[in-house]
């Protein structure tokens, strides 16, 4: 990735949450922001765009957020944020969001070995632990959606709302932050959380939206699982990757993979890697149109 970075001129980089396994960081302090981040990717000299996934709320997410202050790269300053570019005369807009906050964590664990993982309880993120909190962050999203002029606008999120890997589709963001995102003619919804790479687009017979969910989770490994493969909607999944068993993968000994984001004024590309750098697939989209940015026509 960091060569592909350097080749193509890339001006920052995305991040969508679990950035410290396995429960995040202690303290602002925590040696994992340079074992982790700083020291990795040293030679990657751009802005990172951060939030939290799943991961990062077992720990301290407000370490993370402060460590801002400390980093020339890391760039989250609080739980939920804008981020606003302009290419050649195209404007982008990401709202970063905290879907945790939203639907709550899927595990319930003491400790931070192995052995603690490994019987740890799974939980369904289907509702927030803090119902004011989500309704805060959600009354914060429409009014970026709602105002936005964007080109392309895009939401960041961890939690996946379509996905035929492992997790599979969230019903939490299905009622309601699907129809939001469609309401205001979102460009794509970005997250991570299953640990491989899916394009998946849905055009709803009932009001004619379309919307595009990018997944990108292959960063440390890839996991092969179509779980879920028949909860999607049928015909939306355009590509997953790895397709079959990669057991090397799923332990991040071999390759995973990252997705490019390329701008133009009248069109745009998601070109999807593997972590060798080849290209896997690509997939074309175009502006918002002119005038019908808010109401997702």
């Amino acid at each position: 990735m960091g060569a592909m970075i350097t080749q193509q001129n890339s001006q920052f980089v995305i991040n969508v949450g679990d950035n410290f396994y396995y429960n995040g960081v202690l303290n602002v302090d925590d040696n994992r922001f340079w074992k982790t981040f700083e020291e990795p990717y040293n030679n990657i000299m751009i802005p990172w765009y951060v939030i939290a996934g799943n991961h990062d709320h077992l720990g301290n997410v407000t370490a993370q957020i402060m460590y801002t202050g400390r980093s020339n790269l890391w760039t989250f300053p609080s739980m939920y944020y804008n981020v606003y570019y302009n290419f050649n005369g195209a404007t982008v807009q990401f709202v970063m969001i905290d879907t945790i906050q939203l639907c709550g964590n899927c595990f319930d664990v003491e400790g931070d070995t192995p052995i603690d993982w490994l019987f740890a309880n799974k939980l369904v993120p289907d509702h927030p632990d803090d119902p004011i909190a989500a309704d805060r962050q959600y009354a914060w999203m429409e009014e970026q959606l709602a105002t936005s002029t964007a080109d392309y606008l895009f939401v960041v999120g961890h939690y996946p709302i379509y996905s035929a890997c492992e997790h599979g589709p969230n019903t939490c963001l299905l009622g309601r932050l699907d129809p939001l995102l469609r309401r205001y003619g979102v460009t794509a919804y970005l997250c991570g959380h299953d640990h491989d790479l899916q394009m998946l687009q849905h055009t709803n017979n009932s009001d004619g939206t379309s919307l595009m969910y990018v997944l990108s989770g292959a960063g440390s490994r890839a996991d092969a699982s179509s779980k879920y493969i028949n909860d999607v909607p049928e015909g939306s999944l355009l590509f997953k990757y790895p397709e079959k068993g990669m057991i090397l993968n799923q332990i991040g000994i071999a390759d995973g993979g990252f997705i490019e984001v390329t701008l133009q004024p009248n069109s745009g590309t998601f070109t999807y890697y593997s972590g060798d750098s080849k290209e896997l697939f690509s997939q074309n989209f175009t502006p918002r149109r002119k005038g019908n940015q808010a109401n997702g026509k």
